[in-house]
């Protein structure tokens, strides 16, 4: 994990909203910048110009398995529990990408059968699998966003 992240421009982190989550991002965002400080202090080191310093960066949190209490014109209504530990992060001068709920079975069955779940079964692909769908796809757009691609 550590090459990874030194070789990474950026990283996300995918949560719950709940205390722990949250309070383990706090924790894994200072273990990365103790590990990048540490990489870069040996990097500039080394007299050779293969180790170069890395400059990795957050991308943001990815709040996870929220629940939408209504998706309706004003947005999505998160219950207000996690919506409060989304503004803690956001408050603690972390980026929040858009909630993914995934609390639902619909898409179960797909790595069993091998297929991303955009391309799921027609038979599964019902009114809630359209909307998981769709805020995927804009979860997408948002890193490319983030990624000024």
């Amino acid at each position: 994990m550590r090459n990874a992240l030194v070789a990474s421009d950026c990283y996300i982190v995918p949560a719950k909203m709940d205390y722990l989550s949250t309070l383990g991002v706090t924790q894994l965002e200072e273990s990365i910048k103790d590990h990048l400080k540490e990489y870069n202090e040996f990097a500039e080191q080394r007299s050779d110009s293969d180790c170069e310093t890395s400059s990795l960066s957050s991308l943001g949190i990815v709040p996870m398995m929220v629940s939408i209490l209504k998706d309706g014109s004003k947005g999505r209504e998160i219950i207000s529990s996690q919506q409060e530990f989304m503004d803690g992060l956001k408050e603690k001068g972390c980026y929040v990408f858009s909630p993914v709920r995934n609390n639902s079975t619909v898409f179960g069955a797909a790595p069993a059968d091998g297929i991303p779940v955009v391309l799921t079964h027609p038979k599964f692909y019902n009114q809630t699998a359209r909307k998981i769908v769709r805020e995927l796809q804009e979860l997408g757009e948002e890193f490319m966003k983030r990624l000024g691609i």
